[in-house]
């Protein structure tokens, strides 16, 4: 157990092997009365540069504390993850050969099963339809890949393309901005067209006169009449409150489909 005192706030090293917290988040709890028995519990180790190593976690049901550890490369890109529950170690850049000459991933292994998960990332590096360095393809393990378009003035995606399965599925869709940034809709232009059903008997929009020329979408029809009241003036006996005031029948147009 170690104790640092730092502007007035006590943080403690509770769990072994955290490392660095000094300055940083080293510890967020919950507990019935707190300080006391704590219900939840989380930890954090960091590296000499300050990036989270380490996150340890605690909680009724855990039998002590599960660790999540990352390590990251020299330029600060995380380099491997391990610890997440039936998920093997994973590793952002393959070791150094899925990194480019300006240290932008380009592949994703995994210490077991399917591997590689990324094999191909494309950047931007030249011209001006694209923003340089943007991301425009990425090629998973499975041979599924994305594809991504940008407004090279602003950055902003505003195009975006999933081919999944060797067929295969294509999914699309169009962004729309604001000028503050926030996104005014996503349009799915692109979606497999469904099959038409054959033999439909679909209505046709039919002028009836009666409308004042406005198309009802159902193609057989006959008007009749029904009698309603219509309130010309307000009731002055002020004892009458929930009737209908000098009202007089008028006819109103119905119509009726077959």
């Amino acid at each position: 157990m170690k104790d640092w005192e730092i502007r007035g706030q006590e943080i403690r090293e509770e769990i072994r092997g955290q490392t660095n917290p000094k300055g940083r988040l080293a510890e967020a709890y919950t507990c019935t009365a707190c300080p006391g028995t704590k219900i939840t519990d989380l930890g954090f180790s960091y590296s000499e540069r300050g990036e989270v190593k380490n996150v340890y976690e605690s909680t009724l049901h855990s039998s002590g504390y599960f660790s999540v550890a990352a390590t990251y490369w020299e330029h600060g890109a995380l380099k491997t993850l391990s610890g997440l529950a039936g998920v093997p170690t994973l590793n952002y850049g393959a070791g150094g050969s899925g990194l480019d000459g300006e240290g932008r991933l380009t592949q994703v292994t995994a210490s077991s099963g399917q591997s590689p998960l990324v094999k191909g990332v494309t950047y931007t590096n030249s011209g001006t339809t694209q923003p340089i360095g943007s991301l425009t393809q990425v090629t998973l393990g499975s041979d599924d890949n994305d594809t991504f378009s940008y407004d090279p003035q602003t950055g902003r995606m505003v195009w975006y393309k999933f081919n999944i399965g060797g067929t295969p599925q294509t999914v699309e869709g169009d962004l729309t901005w604001n000028a503050n940034g926030s996104l005014i809709h996503q349009l799915l232009p692109h979606l497999p067209a469904l099959s038409i059903q054959k033999h439909s008997d679909f209505p046709v929009a039919v002028t009836n006169p009666s409308l004042s020329d406005l198309p009802n979408p159902q193609p057989q029809c006959c008007p009749w009449l029904l009698s309603a009241r219509i309130a010309e003036g307000r009731d002055r006996n002020p004892r009458h409150t929930a009737r209908t005031p000098l009202a007089h029948p008028i006819g109103v147009v119905q119509i009726a489909h077959h």
